[in-house]
């Protein structure tokens, strides 16, 4: 990756992608030189990880551990996510003209692990990873230019926790509740929806899942 490489890509054709289906991928955007530095990276900052109590920048869960705000002690995350051709490509794709870095986020997924036990009033459990969810009701922002560049720092297959969305649902103008935390009974406020059961929607063809192996 390199200040110019965003010029290779069809800045176009990858956001007509992203517009339709909400997320699109971009091959060879990191190079693995780049996966390597932010892989040890990582590792070394783990080393302060205090165990179940949560920190400032560890979170613990079913089978997950979730390192957060990196960037603000450990340079080669900041330097990554200030790469001009990885910032050139993602403002192209989502139409703007400058960006603002939020911050990081890393997830470390567990192997066997068979899933999260449901909240309140949501039957049944959420089996090979995370549950149906979107990252909007997460953040302090509104509006559609709030990408997430999602990097692959291991190889990915279907059977390695893949990220996997569903095309157009960000098309819907819904925000729902994160099914696994909330009670789904519980009065919703007022612009939330209950999450409702995707699963049973993709099989009936009403959507369509993708994954895309890295």
């Amino acid at each position: 990756m390199d200040a110019d490489q965003s010029t290779a890509y069809d800045i176009p054709a990858l956001k007509a992608i992203y517009d339709a289906d909400g997320v699109v991928k971009v091959p060879a955007l990191v190079s693995r030189a780049w996966v390597e530095r932010l892989t040890t990276a990582i590792a070394g900052f783990r080393e302060r990880d205090p165990g179940d109590v949560r920190s400032t920048y560890f979170g613990h869960g079913p089978g997950r551990t979730t390192v957060r705000w990196m960037w603000r002690e450990v340079d080669a995350l900041l330097q990554f996510a200030c790469e001009p051709g990885i910032a050139s490509l993602i403002g192209g794709v989502i139409g703007a003209s400058s960006l603002r870095f939020w911050y990081d986020n890393t997830f470390i997924q567990e192997s066997g692990f068979e899933g999260f036990t449901p909240a309140a009033g949501y039957e049944r459990e959420f089996l090979a990873g995370t549950p149906w969810h979107h990252d909007a009701v997460a953040f302090p922002f509104t509006g559609e230019q709030n990408p997430g560049l999602w990097v692959a720092l291991t190889p990915v297959t279907e059977d390695t926790a893949p990220l996997t969305c569903i095309k157009g649902s960000h098309r819907t103008g819904a925000l729902y509740r994160p099914a696994v935390y909330v009670d789904q009974h519980e009065t919703v406020a007022e612009g939330f929806h209950a999450t409702p059961d995707w699963d049973a929607a993709i099989a009936a063809g009403e959507w369509e899942q993708v994954w895309f192996p890295m």
